[in-house]
């Protein structure tokens, strides 16, 4: 029993002799660049993801309900022409006059969440087909949107286009 002691003592001492190999950290996957320097990204909530297919399928569907069920109170959209829309309610009537007026369709072609370490919410990045009728002729667009989501709701867009 004696010998025992010895050998499990012995090896408890050895284990406790030995470093932990240090783990080495890797670079944030991505940044955000302002005037004070880079903030790491990091991967964000793989739901924002769900929650922007929702809310792309809402607007193919004209269902603004839904959308404004989605919108922060204070959302704040900026297109592509310089205009920006802010407010809710502002949204819902700009939407709805749109949807009478014309016919566009998104397709989303790929959708990233991200996460800018130490703020609040999360951003998806994501990329859309857009067609659309504008005066009786079709349009084909390529549209960048990044989407800020805060309390699990859209608060920010700001959608940049190419033409194709």
């Amino acid at each position: 029993m004696k010998h025992i002691t010895y050998t499990f003592f012995s090896i408890l001492f050895f284990m406790a002799c030995t470093s932990t190999p240090k783990v080495e950290e890797k670079p944030a996957p991505g940044f955000l660049q302002t005037a004070d320097g880079k903030i790491d990204a990091v991967d964000g909530n793989p739901e924002n993801l769900r929650l922007l297919e929702k809310y792309i399928k809402a607007h193919n569907e004209r269902n603004i309900d839904i959308i404004a069920e989605m919108d922060h109170d204070s959302i704040s959209v900026e297109l592509p022409d310089g205009s920006v829309v802010k407010g809710k309610e502002t949204h819902k009537q700009v939407l709805g006059d749109w949807f009478e007026a014309s016919d566009p369709v998104w397709g989303t072609v790929f959708a990233y969440s991200m996460k800018v370490v130490g703020q609040k919410g999360e951003w998806v990045i994501t990329g859309h087909s857009f067609k659309d009728q504008v005066d009786g002729e079709e349009i084909s667009e390529y549209h960048i949107a990044d989407m800020f989501i805060l309390d699990n709701k859209i608060r920010r867009i700001i959608v940049t286009k190419k033409d194709i």
